[in-house]
């Protein structure tokens, strides 16, 4: 056996068990269910009728799903969002889509698409089969989409205020230029009237000295 198939197995137990503890703790399986999880033999009927069997095919066996999310846990989005386009509305095709959303580096829109593809199973799907949509995998897609809605509030927010910022700079920025400006005028100014004032000292002495001349020639 390989050590790639036996790291599946081992992951595949775990997943099982998991799902297993869950559905115990929300007091869906008996304890005789919990009990035979650690042989990995029993079956996790997660659907309780004909009309869900027929609309859930392969997804009413618990073990199904596990296998199914190691089978697209490595896809990159854009083959799961090809993948998707591809698939029907069918109430089997989308629990798979809603599976195909749940990974990390789904768009945000596109993860909540995925929440009303989940809440339109809720009538058909069993309370087992509603407590894994709606415990494991809607309510954990919430937050992401909360967490993710918050960042982006606060990104624009920042950018708002970044903006703010700039242009207050800018306005300061032609204050200082208008104020430098206007010393510069009031600089030529001074400028003049100091120019006049050394003018009118130099013709007032100019005139002072013809007059003295004058009064001595006269004498």
């Amino acid at each position: 056996m390989s050590k790639w198939f036996q790291g599946k197995m081992v992951l595949r137990c775990f997943a099982s068990a998991s799902v297993a503890v869950y559905l115990s703790g929300c007091n869906i399986l008996p304890e005789r269910v919990l009990d035979s999880t650690s042989n990995n033999q029993q079956n996790l009927t997660l659907c309780e009728n004909n009309r869900q069997e027929n609309a859930f095919a392969e997804f009413c066996d618990a073990q199904y799903w596990i296998s199914y999310q190691l089978s697209i846990q490595n896809m990159a989005w854009q083959e799961r969002s090809d993948l998707i386009k591809s698939l029907s509305d069918d109430a089997f095709y989308v629990l798979q889509k809603s599976l195909l959303s749940q990974a990390v580096d789904t768009p945000y829109q596109d993860r909540l698409r995925a929440q009303n593809w989940l809440l339109s199973l809720q009538n058909l799907a069993s309370d087992k089969m509603n407590s894994l949509l709606l415990g494991l995998i809607y309510n954990n897609s919430q937050q992401l989409l909360e967490l993710e809605s918050a960042i982006t509030v606060l990104s624009r927010v920042n950018t708002q205020q970044a903006k703010k910022i700039t242009k207050l700079e800018k306005r300061l920025g032609k204050s200082e230029e208008e104020i430098l400006k206007q010393q510069e005028q009031v600089d030529q100014l001074l400028k003049i009237e100091l120019d006049i004032s050394k003018k009118n000292k130099q013709s007032l002495e100019v005139s002072d000295s013809l007059d003295l001349e004058n009064n001595n020639d006269g004498n």
